[in-house]
Formats: C-alpha cells, structure tokens, sequence
C-alpha cells in the first residue's frame, strides 16, 4: 500500500488566509449577525406585546368565557409566530455558517493548493451502509506491507453542522506518521436537515464498517481508540455506549467536547490573559437548536454524555479541555462524575489529575479557547499554542498505546 511522502510533524502550513477573502467573510458574516439581530428583536417585541395582552385581558365580567377565548387565541397566535421568528434566525445563522465553510473558507487556499497536499490521508473510503459518505484512511509513510498497526478512529467536529472527515488531515497525518499508527477519520451526515441521532447512527455504521474491513491493515489485538473534537468528541461518547462498539473500543479521548444539553453543568464563559473571549458562546445556540429536535429528552446519555454512568462508559477515558473554553466546565464534570470524583466546577480548570482505579484521567490546557487546536493565534500566543498543541498529541498517542 503506498503512502504519503509528506510528513506534517515536520512542515507547517503558511497561513494562506488572504486579506479580500477574510473580508468578504467577515462582511458576510455581519450581514447575517444584523439580520438574526432584527428578526431575534423582532421576537422579543411580539412576545412582550403577547404577554402584556394575555395579562392585561379582563377575568370578570359579562363576557369573561369570549375574552378568556380570545387571550386564549391571541397567545397561541404569538406562540405560533414566536416559533417562526426563532426558526427564521437560527435557520440564517445556521446555514450562513455552512455557507462559509464550504464555499467562502475554501477560497483562501486557492493562492497554493498545496497547502490540502500537505497532510492529505492515504485514500478515502465509502461504505455501502453509508454511500454518501467519505472517511479518510491515513497510514504512516514508513508502513511496511503486511504489518499490522494500532488503529484509531478520530471524528471531525463542527458544530453537528459544519466541516467533515478531512476537516482533521493535520492531525490525522500526524498521529499516523510521527506515532505509526493506523487512523481512520469518521464522517457523518450534517445538521440541520439530520439531527440527533442520526448523525450518531451515521458514525456508528462507518465505525462498525471500518472495523469488519480487512483491506485496512490494524492490528486486530491491540487497542482501538477513538476521540474526536468538539461535537466529534461528543459523538465519540455517544457511539462508545453502543453495546456492540462498547466491547470494540478499549480508549476514548474526547477534546473539548459538549457533554450537557441540559446546562446544568455549564458554567460561565472566560477570556484569555490577551482579552480572547470565546466565539463559542454565541454559536451554541444555533449549533444546539440544528441538532436537537424540539422534545428531545435533553437527560438521555446518548445525547448528554455527563448523564452516563461507568457502565455506559466503561473504556480508559482522557478528557481535554481548555481553560477558556466555555464547554469546559460540562466536560470536567463528566470526568469527574465517571472516575467518583468531588464535582470542583470552575476550580483548577488547568489541573491534570488521573483516578488509575477508574481508568479516567483529564487535563486542562491553560490559557486556550474553544477549538484551539485548529483556531491559528499571532506572535507569542502562536507560539505558545503550537507548544501546546505538540505536548497533547505526544501525551494522546502515549496514552493510546500504553
């Protein structure tokens, strides 16, 4: 099987983010930030006018049963429109994120399209189960026919919404190269039009096609890990409790991921020492609203991985997170509770700790926001992340193979 000849633990991408592109991206961008703003306005006005109509309507009088009618429809009315105005601005939102990482995004590699070349996996892959989707296959440049490697499953995040399989080549190409393993990186079908639990479904099918492939050279009698970034990572904790893939995946390793619909577990967002302040805080919600369909049991472990016990999830697990990351309170919750610990919420965000008895351990990266292993920084800050970045993989692969 041939492999790649270019090894990205040893060459770095320039950034190729032109100045017209970043322009036209963020002018886009402000397009739609005003026109979420007026329709988000809009629903708070009819709601407050609903509600002072609904309040103020008379209770005794002559015709008390045709006002309580009318109050009764006047706040279905508003219910009604409520809904579609909250519809219209997450559906704008939503999709003028899609629209820029899928067509705006790429525009910026146009000046070197070496750039895809750098860390390009080996071969891409669909299955019958899931024809529509591409998974990456990454094998390490000094592979060796007929050997057999250790095998681990990434998933891409994205917000359910966004980004796919080759979203992660960099560090994809990496793990395979520098760690000699074998890494196969999961698609799945996008939000708004799937939602939970399909895209679940979708990495479960690639994952349990993955493992049955024997054009794949893994080896079969050592560990198979998975992990994931962000929503990636919080699909890896969804597919591991899958009764089949329970007994099949030996190590999880979710980054910074989302574990708690509920919120009782998120606490409040933080900036970095530079003044950073976390764009996640004001994606969520659209994020949130495209995957999970109105009733959805916000408790099911499935979907709020924090809600799992040890027995849902009972593989090694290595929780990373960031410091300034407002996800990061929900993800250390959901190692803490796993491995018996006291829940500290936002105390020692950078502590790394390990219960050995419990084969969970987790570790905060200081000083970092949300996606900050794809999220490019300047000057000192870049230096500092690439660090950063460097001694989290080495730890993952260690880990991996320990």
């Amino acid at each position: 099987m041939k492999s790649t000849t270019t090894n990205q633990a040893d060459t770095k991408p320039p950034n190729l983010y032109v100045v017209p592109v970043r322009a036209l991206i963020f002018s886009f961008s402000d397009c739609v930030i005003l026109l979420s703003g007026v329709i988000n306005y809009s629903n708070t006005v009819y709601l407050d006018l609903a509600n002072h109509k609904v309040a103020s309507a008379p209770t005794a009088s002559p015709m008390a049963d045709i006002t309580s009618a009318n109050s009764t429809f006047q706040g279905s009315y508003y219910a009604a429109l409520n809904t579609l105005l909250t519809t219209l601005s997450m559906e704008s939102q939503l999709w003028a994120f899609k629209f820029i990482v899928k067509v705006i995004r790429p525009l910026s590699y146009i000046p070197n399209p070496s750039r895809y070349k750098l860390n390009a996996p080996n071969y891409t892959k669909s299955y019958p189960i899931r024809p529509s989707l591409t998974n990456s296959i990454f094998v390490p440049k000094t592979f060796r026919s007929g050997s057999r490697l250790p095998l681990v499953l990434d998933i891409h995040g994205g917000g359910w919404a966004a980004f796919g399989a080759d979203d992660d080549d960099h560090f994809c190409r990496l793990m395979a190269d520098k760690y000699s393993s074998i890494v196969v990186s999961i698609d799945y079908r996008l939000t708004p039009l799937h939602r939970f639990p399909e895209p679940v479904e979708d990495v479960a099918e690639n994952i349990r096609a993955v493992l049955s492939d024997s054009v794949i050279p893994y080896d079969q009698t050592k560990h198979i890990s998975l992990c994931g970034f962000s929503a990636g990572g919080s699909l890896a904790l969804s597919v591991a409790q899958l009764p089949d893939l329970k007994s099949r995946i030996t190590k999880i390793a979710p980054i910074y991921p989302l574990t708690d619909f509920t919120k009782c577990f998120r606490g409040p967002p933080k900036s970095t020492r530079a003044g950073q302040k976390d764009f996640l805080v004001h994606i969520i919600p659209m994020c949130t609203w495209g995957y999970v369909s109105p009733g959805q049991d916000l408790m099911n472990p499935l979907l709020s991985p924090v809600y799992a016990s040890r027995e849902d999830l009972p593989q090694d697990l290595f929780v990373i997170t960031a410091e300034c990351d407002f996800l990061r309170h929900e993800a250390r919750a959901m190692a803490e509770r796993l491995a018996g610990r006291e829940l500290r919420g936002t105390k020692d965000a950078t502590q790394q700790w390990e219960e050995k008895e419990k084969r969970v351990r987790s570790c905060g990266m200081p000083d970092q926001v949300h996606v900050f292993t794809h999220l490019e920084r300047k000057g000192v800050e870049e230096v500092e992340r690439n660090r950063l970045c460097a001694e989290l993989y080495e730890s993952l692969a260690a880990w991996f193979k320990a």
